[in-house]
């Protein structure tokens, strides 16, 4: 059966698997804390899906934020990175335990693959933030980390 996984704080969509039978009452099966066999309607590439109680809801994703001024110079605020520049702001220690972690955990897996396939990260979308909190709760980044690396 297969069961889609959302992120215990958010609620938004993260990712699918399979669930396991129930070795102990056959024609049942074993749904993990945080997922749910309901199936999310199709999701359009400027919505995410989030659970709410017994359905999925879906949501717009924010907008892009325009580049701004800095006010101390004519150097405009970045906001908008390339996949790569921003895999570049985790350490390697922090890299190697993410993409360890993508080999066995199908959410940060489903996160990974998301994010290097769009080619880009846009810093102020709230899915980003989200997706950190994500890293912080599988024991991949420190907390401590999330604005150093959206900051930097």
């Amino acid at each position: 059966m297969k069961i889609y996984h959302y992120d215990p704080k958010t609620k938004i969509l993260v990712g699918t698997s399979l669930a396991d039978p129930d070795p102990l009452e056959i024609g049942n099966w074993l749904i993990p804390a945080h997922a749910t066999p309901i199936e999310p309607p199709i999701i359009n590439p400027n919505q995410f899906a989030r659970f709410d109680i017994d359905m999925w809801r879906l949501e717009q994703i924010p907008e892009e934020i325009p580049v701004q001024e800095n006010e101390e110079s004519s150097i405009p605020t970045v906001v908008k990175i390339t996949s790569v520049d921003y895999l570049e702001r985790f350490t390697e220690e922090e890299q190697i335990a993410i993409v360890t972690a993508t080999m066995s955990n199908p959410v940060v897996k489903l996160w990974y693959d998301k994010m290097m396939a769009s080619g880009e990260v846009l810093l102020s979308n709230p899915q980003v933030l989200e997706n950190m909190n994500m890293l912080v709760s599988e024991n991949l980044i420190d907390s401590s980390r999330i604005n150093e690396i959206l900051n930097t």
